[in-house]
């Protein structure tokens, strides 16, 4: 995933967040269901997020050598 793509799905989970939010459940099961979805997402995210910034320090470092 690159830096576009994470920003790209935080804003969009973000956006889905507000959603759930918002939404009446009549189902409690189903609410967890979808809140759990999408810190499954925010979590490969911020995953992916974290390796691009640890590539960078890496570069940084090496530059410095």
């Amino acid at each position: 995933m690159t830096e576009a793509e994470c920003c790209q799905e935080f804003r969009a989970i973000e956006d889905e967040l507000e959603a759930l939010d918002a939404r009446q459940y009549a189902d409690p099961v189903e609410e967890s269901q979808d809140e759990r979805a999408l810190a499954d997402r925010f979590l490969v995210a911020a995953r992916a997020w974290d390796r691009l910034q640890e590539g960078k320090n890496e570069q940084l470092g090496d530059s410095h050598d």
